[in-house]
């Protein structure tokens, strides 16, 4: 790498804007040190020492190594893959320069087996979540089922730029993005507008009213060119290598399987407006509709295969609800009946529970649907 450049700088990201902090680095060779969400460094000596060694990312190591956490990274990383992360670093810094940390090869990557690093992390994302990556797949290997994503939104204003953050911190690039907006009057149009001017394979649909999830995303079904299409509800978000772990999923899916999931993060949001983690759902097969009625929480994430998809017609349209419930649940009950769908035990979709969703305001409704539906 050349010289190590000048010793280690610090980043106080707390109170610069984007603009400000990407001014103050460099494209070179120094190391730049990360002080985000309360974090003081204990012994700042030892990221000074690793300044001028042959290192490019400084991670920290908690748990049983399955947590990554970033601490110093080279400017020239910084400033090459700017734009990639710069929107999910204003919302979310640890999954920012996680994604970003990914990006240098492994042999110049160090990672501290003590902790040096005192953080309450009182406030944003836990660092919890954040799992190792597998390899990355080559970019041009046709071998590997491009994804999709679609995304519908109705007045999701208040969490939908963590989510949109998450689609653009991907580490491995998506074939198409659709983002369909259901007659929103919030204002949260205006984000869909902003990440569609910005990012690249993006097709943004906005409907003049609203007409419910299943009617909105049929609207993209059949224009989709993507192997697999990943659904994803607005006030979701994904690691950033999500896209990466499906399509390493998908290597080796069979081919009459219709829909992949996996397990889920449930979060809420607490009294003082940070997100925490109350569990990880593991999922579980599913091969009876039986199964499918007596499930305890949605399946995901919901990958499905386009080709399929599009042949049932998308998500069905049923007079229960005007269509507007239980949409996800109607379509696999499709797809099980032209083929099958498979648990894989895998983790990279954050799920936000609360009281503004759909599903949760009429979740009485639920036991009259699986009677009219699941158990004729």
């Amino acid at each position: 790498m050349g010289d190590a450049g000048p010793a280690a700088q610090r980043l106080g990201m707390s109170t610069w804007s984007l603009d400000d902090l990407y001014k103050a680095i460099h494209h070179d060779n120094a190391m730049y040190m990360f002080l985000c969400a309360g974090e003081q460094l204990i012994e700042a000596a030892n990221v000074q020492e690793f300044a001028y060694k042959q290192y490019s990312v400084l991670t920290i190591a908690s748990g049983h190594g399955l947590d990554r956490r970033v601490l110093a990274m080279r400017g020239c990383i910084l400033a090459n893959h700017w734009k990639r992360a710069a929107h999910l670093l204003r919302v979310d810094p640890v999954s920012a320069l996680h994604a970003w940390s990914e990006l240098a090869p492994e042999e110049e990557t160090y990672t501290f087996d003590r902790n040096i690093v005192r953080s309450p992390r009182s406030n944003h994302l836990l660092q919890t979540y954040r799992a190792q990556l597998l390899e990355c797949p080559h970019e041009h290997d046709t071998s590997f089922p491009t994804v999709a994503i679609a995304l519908v939104n109705y007045n999701m204003h208040r969490h939908l730029a963590l989510g949109l953050a998450s689609i653009e911190a991907q580490i491995d690039d998506l074939h198409e993005i659709w983002l369909i907006d259901d007659g929103s009057t919030d204002g949260s149009q205006d984000l869909l507008h902003d990440f569609a001017k910005r990012v690249p394979r993006v097709s943004l649909v906005t409907l003049p009213h609203n007409v419910g999830k299943a009617r909105a995303a049929n609207v993209a079904m059949e224009q989709i060119k993507a192997d697999f299409l990943l659904e994803m509800d607005a006030d979701d978000w994904l690691d950033p290598h999500a896209v990466r772990m499906i399509r390493n999923q998908l290597l080796t899916l069979d081919d009459d399987i219709n829909l992949l999931f996996g397990n889920m993060r449930n979060w809420r949001i607490d009294a003082r407006g940070g997100y925490r983690l109350t569990d990880v759902q593991k999922g579980e097969p599913v091969r009876t509709t039986q199964q499918l009625a007596t499930y305890r929480f949605p399946l995901g994430p919901r990958v499905y295969r386009t080709s399929i998809l599009q042949v049932v017609g998308g998500f069905p349209i049923l007079s229960f609800a005007d269509g507007r419930l239980y949409e996800d649940v109607a379509l696999i009950r499709e797809l099980m009946r032209v083929g099958r769908i498979e648990y894989r035990d895998f983790t990279v979709y954050n799920r936000l529970l609360h009281r503004e969703s759909i599903t949760h305001q009429h979740v009485k409704l639920w036991p009259l649907f699986v009677e009219s539906y699941l158990t004729q």
